[in-house]
């Protein structure tokens, strides 16, 4: 059994053969820059999540650091209070005399 095919038949085969070529490569092409930029932006999130959680850990030692600070003056404040009351007013209501409000 001998089989033969038009000229244009075979032309036309060739062409969509060729056709669907160039399109898996263009397509192999296009998911190789895909993935490409995909490996590039997982890196650069990586890059800023390492830099964003050390500006945290930053964040939280200095807050930590001023809350230390405040307590400190807080503390101080209250001495420095109780001990002018101690100097300042309690002398005066033992004072004879002297009426409490």
């Amino acid at each position: 059994m001998h089989f033969s095919f038009p000229f244009k038949e075979l032309e036309s085969l060739k062409s969509e053969l060729e056709e669907s070529i160039d399109t898996t490569t263009a397509a192999q092409e296009m998911k190789q820059k895909r993935e490409s930029e995909l490996v590039a932006l997982k890196r650069s999130v990586e890059e800023e999540t390492v830099a964003h959680e050390a500006a945290m850990a930053q964040l939280r030692q200095k807050h930590t650091q001023l809350v230390e600070e405040l307590n400190v003056q807080l503390e101080t404040t209250k001495k420095v209070e109780i001990n002018w009351f101690e100097r300042q007013v309690e002398p005066a209501l033992k004072k004879p005399g002297t009426r409490v409000i």
